[in-house]
């Protein structure tokens, strides 16, 4: 039965300037309000699975935001080389604080609590790529770097929040022939928390996608997709490796594609992730 009538006055400013006919320099701010929605607001439990259990027993949630951006960018389509920067910071003010209780069988219970707070993130983020065309390739290189300050009750203590996540990454495409093509990506990301200044230990994990792509006819496709996830928590590393086989043949006439899938050759039955919240 709760009603929520606002007025929001959310302006917008943005300017771009082209230096030249390859620089772009870009930039805004604004001004914006988020207000919940019926699915934020339950007085029950909920299982959301196995091992979370929630309820947000509070009002609707309203959220005001103020938006920082700046950005360079260079395009040359010639030498078929692009590349770009971008800065963003966010500063939110909240009237709802989440408490998570850790339960004594591992389970966790998320709680929303009437208090104003306030959220600061920053963002760094710079990406390049590049065609060769004697390789037939075409490389991107990226990294981010994502920084949070926050407060949240864990344990009935309201503490303050730090997180820091720098993420790496490569991509590389390659058409070797008409018809054989590979796909390479991989990611490194490194995470720290920082809880009431004290400092976890950081968080690895590097992932590597390795896709290769046959056209043995032109209503023939085969492809062999692999995975490898690599985790470092703390003092224990895991390790996992999926691959899937997949055949496609295409009925031109009738638009039909009829598809095969073998996955998971390698039975890799044990997969963990790791989320910093």
């Amino acid at each position: 039965s709760e009603n929520l009538n606002r007025v929001t006055f959310e302006p917008r400013l943005s300017a771009i300037y082209d230096a030249d006919s390859f620089w772009k320099i870009s930039s805004s701010t604004s001004i914006s309000n988020q207000f919940g929605i019926i699915n934020q607001l339950h007085y029950a439990y909920i299982l959301q699975n196995y091992r979370n259990i929630q309820r947000i027993n509070s009002t609707l949630p309203q959220i005001f935001n103020q938006n920082y951006s700046f950005g360079i960018a260079y395009r040359n389509p010639i030498k078929t080389l692009f590349w770009n920067m971008m800065y963003t910071n966010t500063k939110s003010e909240n009237n709802l604080i989440y408490q998570t209780q850790v339960l004594p069988n591992g389970a966790t219970e998320l709680q929303a609590i009437e208090q104003d707070n306030n959220r600061n993130n920053h963002n760094v983020s710079t990406r390049t790529g590049k065609y060769f065309r004697k390789l037939k390739s075409n490389i991107i290189l990226y990294v981010a770097l994502d920084l949070q300050n926050f407060r949240q009750i864990i344990n009935t203590d309201l503490s303050d929040i730090s997180n820091q996540n720098l993420r790496v990454g490569s991509k590389i495409e390659t058409d070797f022939t008409d018809w054989f093509n590979t796909e390479y990506q991989s990611d490194w990301t490194f995470s720290k928390n920082k809880i009431q200044n004290q400092s976890n230990p950081t968080i690895k994990q590097q992932s590597h996608i390795l896709n290769l792509n046959f056209y043995p006819k032109e209503n023939q496709y085969l492809a062999i997709k692999t995975e490898y996830v690599n985790n470092s928590l703390f003092s224990e590393r895991t390790e996992s490796l999926f691959t899937d086989l997949i055949y496609r043949y295409t009925l031109r006439k009738k638009k039909i594609d009829l598809e095969i899938q073998l996955t998971n050759l390698f039975n890799t039955t044990n997969f963990r992730t790791i989320n910093l919240n």
